[in-house]
C-alpha cells in the first residue's frame, strides 16, 4: 500500500527504536510529551472498545489501541504479527475525508513491536467536543422535550445524505452501527468513527449498498430490542431520504432488510429457548 499521499495531508512518518508510525507535525509536541508517555504507563485495556481519553493544555485526545475478537483473541488479545492494521485505518480515513466525509481529525497512528516479531498497534483521534453517539442521543431525545424529535429527524436525513455520498463516492463503513455515529451537540452534525477494515472502490455494488444499510437498520433494530426508545419511524425515515437520494436499491434493500428481521426473531427464539432449557 502506497502511503506517500499521506505527507501532502501533513502526516510525518517516524521510526525510533521499536516504534513505527505517522503523526501530523502540528500535534508532534503533544505526541512526545503528552500522548505517548500516557500510553507507555497504561497497561493495555482488558476490555475492546475502550479507548483511552489524554487532555494535554486545551485538546482531548481519543487513545484506541487494537484489539483481537474470535477465538484468535483469547489467545494474542491485542498483539498482531504484522504492524499495518493502524496505518490501513489512517490511509482509508484520510481518503474518505478527501471524499469530504466528516469524520474526526486523526493525529497519529503507529505501532510498537513486543517481542518474538509481534506489534501493539494505535490510533490517536481528536476528541469531537460535547458529543455522544447515535444510541445515547436516541435516549437522550426520548428522556427530554418531544422538540427534540425535530432534531432527531434532521440529524437522520443529514445521516441519510452522508451514506449517500460515501457509496456514490465508492466507500464502503465495514462496520456502520448507530455507536459509530456520532453526533455533535454544539454544531448538531454528524462524524462517522472506526474505519477499519473498511475499503474505498471506484464503484460500489448494489448489493454492497444495501449490505451496508441493512447493518445500519440491524444496529439500529438490536438496539430497540434491548430496551432502546428506537422507533419504527426512526428507520424508515431514514430508509426515505436515502432512497430519495437513489431510488434503485428499493427492492433489494426493502427484501434485505425483511430478511434479517426475521433471522433476528429467530436468534431471539432461541435465545429464549436456551435460556428456559
Amino acid at each position: 500500500m502506497n502511503y506517500e499521499f499521506l505527507t501532502q495531508e501533513n502526516y510525518k512518518f517516524f521510526k525510533k527504536k521499536n516504534l513505527k508510525g505517522f503523526i501530523k507535525k502540528q500535534y508532534e509536541r503533544y505526541f512526545w510529551e503528552r500522548l505517548l508517555p500516557s500510553i507507555e504507563k497504561t497497561p493495555s485495556h482488558t476490555k475492546r472498545g475502550v479507548p483511552n481519553i489524554v487532555k494535554f493544555e486545551d485538546e482531548t485526545f481519543v487513545v484506541r489501541q487494537y484489539f483481537r475478537g474470535g477465538i484468535i483473541g483469547l489467545f494474542l488479545k491485542d498483539l498482531y504479527l504484522g504492524d499495518k492494521r493502524a496505518f490501513k485505518e489512517l490511509f482509508i480515513s484520510t481518503q474518505v475525508k478527501r471524499c469530504g466525509i466528516p469524520i474526526p481529525e486523526i493525529i497519529s497512528c503507529f505501532s510498537i513491536r513486543q517481542r518474538f516479531g509481534l506489534y501493539r498497534c494505535y490510533l490517536i483521534s481528536k476528541m469531537v467536543q460535547n458529543s455522544i453517539n447515535l444510541s445515547e442521543y436516541i435516549l437522550s431525545s426520548e428522556a427530554q422535550s418531544p422538540s427534540l424529535e425535530f432534531d432527531k429527524k434532521k440529524l437522520l436525513g443529514q445521516l441519510a445524505n452522508i451514506l449517500y455520498l460515501m457509496h456514490q463516492k465508492g466507500i464502503y463503513h465495514a462496520d456502520l452501527n448507530i455507536k459509530n455515529i456520532l453526533i455533535s451537540l454544539n454544531q448538531k452534525s454528524i462524524y462517522i468513527i472506526d474505519w477499519d477494515k473498511s475499503f474505498l472502490k471506484n464503484t460500489l455494488s448494489k448489493k454492497e449498498k444495501v449490505a451496508n444499510i441493512t447493518r445500519l437498520i440491524r444496529s439500529m433494530e438490536k438496539f430497540r430490542q434491548k430496551g432502546y426508545p428506537v422507533k419504527q419511524e426512526d428507520k424508515s425515515y431514514l430508509i426515505k431520504c436515502y432512497l430519495e437520494k437513489d431510488d434503485s436499491i428499493r427492492k433489494d434493500l426493502f427484501d434485505s432488510i425483511k430478511r434479517m428481521e426475521k433471522s433476528l426473531k429467530l436468534r431471539k427464539v432461541i435465545w429464549r429457548l436456551k435460556r428456559e432449557l
